[in-house]
């Protein structure tokens, strides 16, 4: 028996590692050389990993940031009718400094008294609108009783 040189406590005379302090002991360079790779080795995977994940969570912000309806106007909704067709014209100005994707409007028709006939979702922007940037959309109906009197937009899924 022999003490460990790190803790002081008894440890077989072959020991390469104290299994009190978990030091190791005896051909010390060899020994050290193997734990420091695998420690190396350990924090390289540990780092991958929170740069894995910092990514998966930037790609989340930045794809949010692309749909979400902050910073979008509604330029007018004109209403037009032509026999027994109506349409909706108008456009979607983007006034904060990012890109917006999936831009979509949603067309309220409306009768007398303000009762809702149908209600439309128009896809503005498949791909992007760009930071000051403004695209137009335009939704129509057939309407052969001529029950639709008007129609009201607003941006779907936000303000």
């Amino acid at each position: 028996m022999k003490k460990c040189p790190y803790c002081a406590e008894e440890i077989q005379d072959e020991a390469v590692k104290c299994k009190h302090c978990g030091e190791f002991v005896g051909h010390s360079d060899a020994a050290r050389t193997a734990t420091n790779r695998w420690v190396f080795k350990t924090n390289q995977i540990a780092l991958l990993t929170l740069l894995a994940a910092g990514l998966i969570v930037g790609g989340v912000a930045l794809f949010y940031n692309q749909t979400e309806t902050g910073g979008l106007e509604l330029e007018g909704c004109h209403f037009t009718r032509a026999g027994d067709w109506v349409q909706v014209r108008g456009s979607v100005k983007n006034n904060s400094n990012r890109r917006k994707r999936l831009v979509a409007v949603e067309i309220e028709w409306q009768g007398g008294l303000g009762s809702v006939y149908y209600t439309d979702t128009s896809l503005v922007a498949a791909d992007t609108i760009a930071a000051g940037g403004r695209s137009s959309f335009e939704s129509g109906r057939r309407d052969p009783g001529h029950n639709i009197e008007t129609a009201e937009c607003k941006l779907a899924g936000g303000p």
